[in-house]
This record gives C-alpha cells, structure tokens and sequence, in this order.
C-alpha cells in the first residue's frame, strides 16, 4: 500500500482504494464506487462482491477532500521555500533531499485526487426490506439474527457460501459497538436517502 487515508483505508499510487481493518485480518476489501470486494491476504481471487458501504465511502471521500487540500497547501509551501534556498542546494545535503519530497508529495495528491475522481461518483444506496443492522460492509443481520449478503447485484443472499462462512464469522464475533452518535447520524443520512 501507498497513502493511509484513514486508519483502516489505503490508497495504491493509481488510486485504487483497499480497506483493511485489522479486526477482519487475513481479510480486506478491495474498494470501487460499484461494489466492494472480499479478498483474502496471499490469494488473488476475488471471495464475493457486495454492494459498496455507505458509511464507508462517506468517510472515504470526507478524508480525502480534506487530504487533498492540506496536500495542496502543503505542495505551495514547499514550492515557495524550495525557491527561496535553491541556490543552497548546491552545497547542503539536508536541503536536496528537502527539495525531492515536493515530487513525493505531488505522486499522494496524484493518488488521493485519483480515488476522489473514483468515489465522487457515487451516491448513497438506501439499504432494501428487510432493514437490517450492518456486522461489516457487505454484511448484515436481521431482527433475528440471521446473516444476510448485500450483493452488488444489489440482491440480498441468506445462504452463506463456504468461501465467506470464515470472514463472516470473524466479523460478527469482532463486531465494534457504534456508539449512539455515530447511529444517529447513520439514522439522519438514512432519512435523508428516504426523502430523495
């Protein structure tokens, strides 16, 4: 991975986003504005496609106009300070290797500018009846307890196939408790996506 854009989601240089949650290790998902997709460390083989998480791709894109701002910010300031002590360069290391991080910084904003121009794209899904509690991106439970797969066919899957049966598991054993803020403003976009 390249770019940390939040603690569980990282970028690749083209922009291609990935989240990986250490509470679904081996597992991540390989993230586009269509669809999520489970994969599994060391296999290259997609597991299962699910419909994208909007929470998720809320706090993507959040992060990155935020980072793409301060990266921009932060590109100006080094392009005025690089001006100011260029005729230095020639005779202090410290500031050649200064004046290289502007590159650095130009390949994360290619990146963070790349995954926006992905996700800005997408807009939020009203989750379909029965209305279910999220365990993970992809998967939810019903009042019941039983397990349901939000397929980017955007069709619901009760049966759970092998090759997920372990991520599941973990999942829901892992589950974090959303403290009652967070459900509020899950419950106020929920709304609004009602109202559209």
């Amino acid at each position: 991975m390249f770019y940390a854009v939040t603690d569980d989601i990282f970028l690749t240089p083209s922009g291609r986003a990935y989240m990986t949650p250490t509470r679904f290790a081996p597992y991540y998902y390989r993230m586009k504005p269509e669809s999520f997709t489970l994969m599994r460390e060391a296999d290259a083989v997609p597991i299962i496609s699910t419909m994208p998480d909007n929470e998720t791709v809320y706090l993507l894109l959040t992060n990155l106009h935020t980072q793409i701002g301060a990266v921009e910010r932060t590109i100006a300031d080094y392009r005025k300070w690089n001006t100011w002590v260029s005729p230095l360069q020639h005779i202090s290391e410290s500031i050649r290797r200064e004046s290289v991080e502007i590159g650095n910084l130009e390949k994360i904003r290619s990146a963070l500018n790349a995954a926006y121009m992905k996700f800005i794209r997408y807009r939020p899904i009203k989750l379909p009846e029965p209305n279910p509690r999220k365990v993970a991106p992809g998967v939810y439970q019903d009042n019941e307890g039983n397990t349901m797969l939000w397929l980017a066919e955007n069709q619901w899957r009760k049966d759970i196939p092998d090759n997920v049966e372990e991520f599941v598991s973990k999942a829901i054993s892992s589950e974090p408790k959303t403290p009652q803020p967070v459900q509020d403003k899950l419950l106020m976009m929920q709304q609004m996506l009602e109202n559209n």
